[in-house]
């Protein structure tokens, strides 16, 4: 498949059993550049336990390059109340995938009482990788209320590489539920190299559940290694709940760890680890400034070495 200068828009792929590839479903080698993918929809609609919904721009199953493209305003959803996944909004990853100077925009993933996940997410078996490079991921969300909001611009549980992109004014929510990684979120086991990156503006909100991680969030024992990024402006709410890591949110046991080196992580917000919240694992800092961050930079007290208030 080869697709160049071309517009996909408005069109739906629906499913009572398992729906993928709202705009464009890959199923070989295959490159995308130049192209506009908007206003897809990809709907699980079944009535059993445990649907999907998944790319509701693009969907891989590759190998596949997307180059200098957009993939705006598209949405996966699935029934309510069905423990059921909608994730990929922009694109899921199956298979080794590229992506260059793109721009991933105004996507939605909802799922009432299931689990709502990354504009971007990645799920390729190793020893492939998602790579970005360049771009913006910017204004996604993800939607589950009294469910499991899970990045709301990446999600990411295989081999990632990220590099120069803007991650910005993304959201996870869920009232009601547990809201995670409103930038990127780590699954248990995903391996992020993050690089030269801005994860600025994103949010997690959780009314009357938990909130984690609005910049990043390294929860259940994956490995996040964050070199040279700007972490401004994250902020975890969850009135009447729990809300904590602005900046970052990290645990997931003796498995997890994150590495910082050289970073910026100021101006972020929580109800606890206004910059960084280290619930468990293994945390390492090099050369990082974490300062001005509210209400404090660093929680618990003394969980993160050369961390200071």
């Amino acid at each position: 498949m080869k697709v160049t200068h071309s517009r996909f828009t408005d069109n739906t792929s629906r499913s009572d059993l398992y729906a993928q590839g709202g705009g464009i479903d890959n199923p070989g080698t295959g490159s995308v550049s130049e192209t506009e993918v908007s206003g897809n929809h990809v709907v699980y609609s079944g009535t059993d336990v445990g649907g999907v919904a998944a790319g509701a721009a693009i969907a891989n199953d590759g190998p596949l390059t997307v180059t200098r493209s957009r993939l705006t305003g598209n949405t996966a959803t699935v029934t309510k109340a069905k423990e059921s996944f909608a994730f990929g909004a922009g694109i899921i990853s199956f298979a080794e995938t590229t992506v260059e100077d793109t721009t991933v925009s105004g996507n939605r993933s909802f799922a009432p009482s299931g689990f709502a996940r990354g504009a971007v997410a990645n799920g390729i078996p190793e020893p492939g990788r998602l790579t970005v490079t360049g771009g913006a991921i910017t204004r996604n969300t993800s939607d589950a209320p009294l469910g499991f909001a899970q990045g709301g611009g990446i999600a990411n549980n295989a081999l990632m590489t990220v590099t120069g992109v803007e991650i910005s004014r993304n959201r996870a929510v869920a009232h009601g539920g547990d809201a995670r990684g409103g930038g990127v979120r780590l699954g248990p086991v995903g391996a992020l190299d993050l690089t030269d990156s801005r994860i600025t503006d994103n949010t997690v909100d959780a009314p009357n559940g938990t909130a984690q991680g609005a910049g990043l969030d390294n929860p259940d024992g994956g490995a996040l290694t964050a070199r040279r990024n700007k972490v401004l402006r994250n902020t975890a709410t969850a009135k009447g709940g729990t809300a904590q890591g602005g900046g970052l949110y990290t645990a997931g046991g003796p498995d997890g760890t994150t590495t910082l080196e050289r970073n910026t992580i100021t101006h972020n917000r929580a109800g606890d680890g206004g910059g960084i919240f280290k619930a468990s694992g293994t945390l390492t800092l090099n050369g990082d400034v974490v300062r001005d961050n509210r209400p404090n930079n660093c929680s618990p007290a003394g969980a993160v070495p050369g961390c200071v208030g």
